[in-house]
Protein backbone atom coordinates (compact mmCIF):
# COMPACT_ATOMS: atom_id res chain seq x y z
CA UNK A 1 0.00 0.00 0.00
CA UNK A 2 1.28 3.46 -0.93
CA UNK A 3 1.71 6.49 1.13
CA UNK A 4 -1.79 7.95 -1.11
CA UNK A 5 -3.67 5.10 -0.21
CA UNK A 6 -2.98 4.66 3.29
CA UNK A 7 -3.77 8.53 3.89
CA UNK A 8 -7.08 8.01 2.10
CA UNK A 9 -7.95 5.01 4.77
CA UNK A 10 -6.32 5.90 7.74
CA UNK A 11 -8.86 8.22 10.46
CA UNK A 12 -10.86 10.02 7.94
CA UNK A 13 -11.13 13.15 8.21
CA UNK A 14 -7.93 14.27 10.01
CA UNK A 15 -5.55 15.89 8.35
CA UNK A 16 -2.76 13.02 9.00
CA UNK A 17 0.56 12.90 6.55
CA UNK A 18 3.55 10.60 6.12
CA UNK A 19 6.96 11.48 7.59
CA UNK A 20 10.26 9.38 7.85
CA UNK A 21 11.23 8.77 11.87
CA UNK A 22 12.48 6.07 13.90
CA UNK A 23 16.60 5.40 14.85
CA UNK A 24 18.10 5.66 11.64
CA UNK A 25 15.34 8.03 10.12
CA UNK A 26 13.77 5.82 7.78
CA UNK A 27 10.72 4.38 9.22
CA UNK A 28 7.83 5.76 7.28
CA UNK A 29 5.12 6.67 10.52
CA UNK A 30 1.66 8.80 9.74
CA UNK A 31 1.39 11.44 12.49
CA UNK A 32 -0.82 14.78 12.48
CA UNK A 33 -4.68 15.52 14.33
CA UNK A 34 -7.79 13.86 14.41
CA UNK A 35 -10.78 15.40 15.85
CA UNK A 36 -8.76 17.87 17.42
CA UNK A 37 -6.36 15.25 19.19
CA UNK A 38 -2.59 14.85 18.69
CA UNK A 39 -1.96 11.38 16.80
CA UNK A 40 1.09 9.41 15.80
CA UNK A 41 0.37 5.79 13.97
CA UNK A 42 3.70 3.53 13.56
CA UNK A 43 3.48 0.44 11.47
CA UNK A 44 5.74 -2.48 12.77
CA UNK A 45 8.20 -2.64 10.30
CA UNK A 46 10.69 -5.59 12.02
CA UNK A 47 13.30 -3.52 13.23
CA UNK A 48 13.90 -1.16 16.38
CA UNK A 49 11.40 -2.40 19.00
CA UNK A 50 8.71 -2.60 16.30
CA UNK A 51 7.71 -5.94 15.07
CA UNK A 52 6.28 -6.59 11.81
CA UNK A 53 2.11 -7.03 11.51
CA UNK A 54 2.34 -5.03 14.83
CA UNK A 55 0.63 -1.20 14.45
CA UNK A 56 1.35 1.25 17.11
CA UNK A 57 -1.49 4.13 17.93
CA UNK A 58 -0.34 7.14 20.36
CA UNK A 59 -3.03 9.47 21.22
CA UNK A 60 -1.45 12.37 22.79
CA UNK A 61 -4.16 13.23 26.21
CA UNK A 62 -3.57 15.89 28.94
CA UNK A 63 -4.27 14.07 32.12
CA UNK A 64 -2.33 16.49 34.16
CA UNK A 65 -5.14 16.24 37.17
CA UNK A 66 -5.35 13.00 36.91
CA UNK A 67 -9.00 12.69 37.40
CA UNK A 68 -10.35 10.57 35.27
CA UNK A 69 -7.32 8.17 35.22
CA UNK A 70 -9.68 5.57 36.92
CA UNK A 71 -12.32 5.44 34.16
CA UNK A 72 -9.36 5.85 31.48
CA UNK A 73 -7.47 2.65 32.65
CA UNK A 74 -10.94 0.81 33.30
CA UNK A 75 -11.68 1.40 29.57
CA UNK A 76 -8.10 0.10 28.53
CA UNK A 77 -8.32 -3.04 30.35
CA UNK A 78 -11.58 -3.68 28.89
CA UNK A 79 -9.95 -2.83 25.34
CA UNK A 80 -7.42 -5.77 26.03
CA UNK A 81 -10.02 -8.03 27.57
CA UNK A 82 -12.68 -7.86 24.60
CA UNK A 83 -10.14 -7.62 21.51
CA UNK A 84 -7.87 -10.16 22.75
CA UNK A 85 -7.29 -10.89 19.01
CA UNK A 86 -6.38 -7.22 18.05
CA UNK A 87 -4.98 -5.85 21.09
CA UNK A 88 -1.18 -6.80 22.31
CA UNK A 89 -1.27 -3.96 24.91
CA UNK A 90 -3.39 -0.57 25.51
CA UNK A 91 -1.64 1.42 28.39
CA UNK A 92 -1.07 5.17 29.22
CA UNK A 93 2.63 6.68 28.84
CA UNK A 94 3.18 10.17 29.97
CA UNK A 95 0.19 12.36 28.68
CA UNK A 96 -0.57 9.78 26.13
CA UNK A 97 -3.08 6.91 25.43
CA UNK A 98 -0.65 4.29 23.50
CA UNK A 99 -2.71 0.88 21.41
CA UNK A 100 -0.54 -1.73 20.69
CA UNK A 101 -2.21 -3.73 18.12
CA UNK A 102 -1.86 -6.74 15.71
CA UNK A 103 -2.25 -5.01 12.22
CA UNK A 104 -0.53 -4.56 9.10
CA UNK A 105 -1.12 -1.39 6.70
CA UNK A 106 -3.59 -2.76 4.57
CA UNK A 107 -7.82 -1.79 3.55
CA UNK A 108 -8.99 -4.75 6.43
CA UNK A 109 -6.59 -3.75 9.17
CA UNK A 110 -6.85 0.08 9.16
CA UNK A 111 -10.90 -0.35 8.28
CA UNK A 112 -11.40 -3.41 11.22
CA UNK A 113 -8.34 -2.53 13.60
CA UNK A 114 -6.86 0.65 13.37
CA UNK A 115 -9.44 2.93 12.60
CA UNK A 116 -12.01 1.78 15.04
CA UNK A 117 -10.50 1.23 17.96
CA UNK A 118 -8.54 4.64 17.79
CA UNK A 119 -11.61 6.11 17.14
CA UNK A 120 -12.94 4.40 20.63
CA UNK A 121 -10.14 5.78 22.39
CA UNK A 122 -10.61 9.60 20.71
CA UNK A 123 -14.39 9.50 21.58
CA UNK A 124 -14.08 8.42 24.89
CA UNK A 125 -11.14 11.27 25.42
CA UNK A 126 -14.00 13.60 24.21
CA UNK A 127 -17.32 12.89 26.16
CA UNK A 128 -14.64 13.49 29.38
CA UNK A 129 -13.54 16.84 28.33
CA UNK A 130 -9.62 15.48 28.88
CA UNK A 131 -7.79 17.70 26.09
CA UNK A 132 -4.91 16.81 23.89
CA UNK A 133 -1.28 18.37 24.36
CA UNK A 134 2.07 17.86 25.34
CA UNK A 135 3.23 13.76 25.83
CA UNK A 136 5.72 14.77 27.98
CA UNK A 137 4.03 17.84 30.72
CA UNK A 138 0.85 17.96 29.18
CA UNK A 139 0.85 21.29 27.79
CA UNK A 140 -2.07 22.08 25.94
CA UNK A 141 -1.22 25.38 25.08
CA UNK A 142 1.92 25.16 23.27
CA UNK A 143 2.89 24.25 19.84
CA UNK A 144 4.02 20.13 19.11
CA UNK A 145 6.53 19.05 17.40
CA UNK A 146 7.16 15.55 16.21
CA UNK A 147 10.29 14.07 17.29
CA UNK A 148 12.26 10.23 17.49
CA UNK A 149 13.21 9.08 21.01
CA UNK A 150 15.29 6.40 20.33
CA UNK A 151 13.07 3.66 18.83
CA UNK A 152 9.63 5.71 19.43
CA UNK A 153 7.87 9.06 18.00
CA UNK A 154 6.18 12.02 20.25
CA UNK A 155 4.68 14.81 19.90
CA UNK A 156 6.83 17.39 22.41
CA UNK A 157 6.34 21.07 23.09
CA UNK A 158 9.84 22.74 22.33
CA UNK A 159 10.87 22.91 26.00
CA UNK A 160 9.71 19.41 26.65
CA UNK A 161 12.41 18.34 23.30
CA UNK A 162 15.27 20.26 24.84
CA UNK A 163 14.92 18.49 27.85
CA UNK A 164 14.28 15.29 26.98
CA UNK A 165 17.80 15.54 24.54
CA UNK A 166 19.83 16.84 27.71
CA UNK A 167 18.56 13.79 29.75
CA UNK A 168 19.75 11.81 27.22
CA UNK A 169 23.07 13.35 26.90
CA UNK A 170 23.48 12.97 30.40
CA UNK A 171 22.70 9.47 30.43
CA UNK A 172 25.33 8.87 27.21
CA UNK A 173 27.84 10.10 30.03
CA UNK A 174 27.27 8.38 33.09
CA UNK A 175 26.90 4.91 30.99
CA UNK A 176 30.41 5.81 29.58
CA UNK A 177 31.79 6.55 32.86
CA UNK A 178 31.05 2.75 33.44
CA UNK A 179 34.17 0.68 33.78
CA UNK A 180 33.89 -3.06 33.96
CA UNK A 181 36.70 -5.60 35.31
CA UNK A 182 37.23 -7.27 32.25
CA UNK A 183 39.17 -10.75 33.96
CA UNK A 184 36.01 -11.42 35.81
CA UNK A 185 33.59 -10.33 32.96
CA UNK A 186 35.76 -12.70 30.76
CA UNK A 187 35.12 -15.58 33.21
CA UNK A 188 31.47 -14.58 33.46
CA UNK A 189 31.09 -14.12 30.01
CA UNK A 190 32.44 -17.66 29.17
CA UNK A 191 30.47 -19.12 31.88
CA UNK A 192 27.03 -17.54 30.74
CA UNK A 193 28.04 -18.84 26.92
CA UNK A 194 28.40 -22.01 27.95
CA UNK A 195 24.47 -22.44 28.75
CA UNK A 196 24.12 -21.49 24.72
CA UNK A 197 26.95 -24.57 23.90
CA UNK A 198 24.94 -26.88 25.87
CA UNK A 199 21.92 -25.93 24.15
CA UNK A 200 23.45 -26.32 21.08
CA UNK A 201 24.71 -30.11 21.65
CA UNK A 202 20.59 -30.44 22.59
CA UNK A 203 19.34 -29.47 19.57
CA UNK A 204 22.24 -30.72 16.92
CA UNK A 205 21.17 -34.57 19.34
CA UNK A 206 17.68 -33.94 18.19
CA UNK A 207 18.74 -33.32 14.10
CA UNK A 208 18.35 -29.63 14.12
CA UNK A 209 20.97 -26.25 14.15
CA UNK A 210 19.15 -23.38 15.60
CA UNK A 211 19.85 -19.92 16.11
CA UNK A 212 18.45 -19.63 19.21
CA UNK A 213 21.41 -21.41 20.21
CA UNK A 214 23.65 -18.47 19.46
CA UNK A 215 21.05 -15.93 20.53
CA UNK A 216 20.84 -17.65 23.55
CA UNK A 217 24.64 -18.00 24.22
CA UNK A 218 25.23 -14.27 23.12
CA UNK A 219 22.71 -13.26 25.63
CA UNK A 220 24.09 -15.57 28.67
CA UNK A 221 27.40 -14.40 28.01
CA UNK A 222 26.40 -10.54 28.21
CA UNK A 223 24.92 -11.02 31.29
CA UNK A 224 27.49 -13.16 32.66
CA UNK A 225 30.27 -10.77 32.44
CA UNK A 226 27.69 -8.42 33.64
CA UNK A 227 27.20 -10.20 36.94
CA UNK A 228 30.97 -10.96 37.27
CA UNK A 229 32.50 -7.73 35.73
CA UNK A 230 30.05 -5.13 37.58
CA UNK A 231 29.16 -3.72 34.29
CA UNK A 232 28.62 -4.28 30.73
CA UNK A 233 30.83 -1.71 28.89
CA UNK A 234 31.98 -0.85 25.03
CA UNK A 235 35.08 -3.38 25.38
CA UNK A 236 33.06 -6.19 27.25
CA UNK A 237 30.45 -6.57 24.26
CA UNK A 238 33.49 -6.91 22.16
CA UNK A 239 34.68 -9.93 24.80
CA UNK A 240 31.82 -11.23 24.72
CA UNK A 241 31.46 -11.57 20.67
CA UNK A 242 34.96 -13.29 20.60
CA UNK A 243 33.67 -15.66 23.16
CA UNK A 244 30.88 -16.68 21.50
CA UNK A 245 32.54 -16.78 18.34
CA UNK A 246 34.98 -19.26 19.82
CA UNK A 247 32.74 -21.26 21.66
CA UNK A 248 30.28 -21.53 18.26
CA UNK A 249 33.65 -23.40 16.93
CA UNK A 250 33.89 -25.46 20.24
CA UNK A 251 30.18 -26.42 20.02
CA UNK A 252 30.49 -27.35 16.42
CA UNK A 253 33.45 -29.42 17.10
CA UNK A 254 31.64 -31.59 20.31
CA UNK A 255 28.99 -32.40 18.47
CA UNK A 256 30.73 -34.04 15.99
CA UNK A 257 33.09 -35.38 18.48
CA UNK A 258 29.53 -37.06 19.88
CA UNK A 259 28.59 -38.77 16.80
CA UNK A 260 32.59 -40.22 16.73
CA UNK A 261 32.37 -41.09 20.12
CA UNK A 262 28.88 -42.80 19.57
CA UNK A 263 29.95 -44.45 16.28
CA UNK A 264 29.83 -47.82 16.23
CA UNK A 265 33.22 -49.96 15.52
CA UNK A 266 35.84 -49.22 18.19
CA UNK A 267 35.35 -47.59 21.37
CA UNK A 268 37.64 -44.44 21.80
CA UNK A 269 37.39 -42.48 25.32
CA UNK A 270 35.73 -38.89 24.22
CA UNK A 271 38.70 -37.07 25.21
CA UNK A 272 40.64 -39.11 22.41
CA UNK A 273 37.78 -38.69 19.90
CA UNK A 274 37.93 -35.04 20.75
CA UNK A 275 41.89 -35.17 20.05
CA UNK A 276 42.05 -36.87 16.80
CA UNK A 277 38.40 -35.53 15.25
CA UNK A 278 40.25 -33.84 12.60
CA UNK A 279 42.36 -36.76 11.85
CA UNK A 280 39.59 -39.41 11.56
CA UNK A 281 37.35 -36.84 9.34
CA UNK A 282 40.41 -36.32 6.93
CA UNK A 283 40.85 -40.48 6.54
CA UNK A 284 37.35 -40.68 6.05
CA UNK A 285 37.06 -37.55 3.58
CA UNK A 286 34.72 -35.66 5.76
CA UNK A 287 36.41 -32.75 6.43
CA UNK A 288 34.25 -31.13 3.49
CA UNK A 289 30.89 -31.80 5.19
CA UNK A 290 32.93 -30.82 8.67
CA UNK A 291 34.34 -27.11 7.33
CA UNK A 292 30.70 -27.01 5.71
CA UNK A 293 28.77 -27.66 9.33
CA UNK A 294 31.07 -25.18 11.12
CA UNK A 295 30.06 -22.34 8.30
CA UNK A 296 26.46 -23.02 9.05
CA UNK A 297 26.87 -22.81 12.46
CA UNK A 298 28.81 -19.79 12.29
CA UNK A 299 25.86 -18.01 10.16
CA UNK A 300 23.01 -19.23 12.42
CA UNK A 301 25.16 -18.15 15.15
CA UNK A 302 25.64 -14.49 13.58
CA UNK A 303 21.52 -14.52 12.73
CA UNK A 304 20.99 -15.47 16.85
CA UNK A 305 23.70 -13.24 18.30
CA UNK A 306 24.46 -9.98 16.04
CA UNK A 307 21.43 -8.58 17.26
CA UNK A 308 21.69 -9.10 20.75
CA UNK A 309 25.36 -8.03 20.57
CA UNK A 310 24.43 -5.01 18.44
CA UNK A 311 21.97 -3.67 20.83
CA UNK A 312 24.34 -4.43 23.91
CA UNK A 313 26.66 -2.31 22.23
CA UNK A 314 24.56 0.41 21.79
CA UNK A 315 23.24 0.50 25.22
CA UNK A 316 26.48 0.17 26.61
CA UNK A 317 27.65 3.24 24.42
CA UNK A 318 24.33 4.84 25.58
CA UNK A 319 23.75 5.77 21.91
CA UNK A 320 20.62 7.26 21.06
CA UNK A 321 18.41 8.24 18.40
CA UNK A 322 16.51 12.42 18.74
CA UNK A 323 15.75 13.82 16.09
CA UNK A 324 12.52 15.89 14.75
CA UNK A 325 10.82 13.76 12.14
CA UNK A 326 10.68 15.30 8.81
Amino acid sequence: MNQAQALRLLLPGGNLRAVKAGWNGKNQIYQGIFRNYWVILEPGTGTEGHAAGTFRVTVNASLADGSELPELDRLLLQLAEQEKKHVIAAHRAGHAVVLELRAALNKKSIEEVINPLTTQVVYFLETHHIPTGCQSCGNVNAPLESYTVNNDSHFFCHDCAVKTEQELKANQTEIRKKNSNVLLGIVGAFLGGLIGVALWIGIDQLGYIAAISGLVMAVAACKGYELLGKALDRKGVIVCAVIVLVLAYFATKLCWTIALYQAPGDHWDFGYCYRMLEAVLEYNDKMGSYIADMVMGYVFTILGAGGVLYSSFKNASGSYAFRKNM
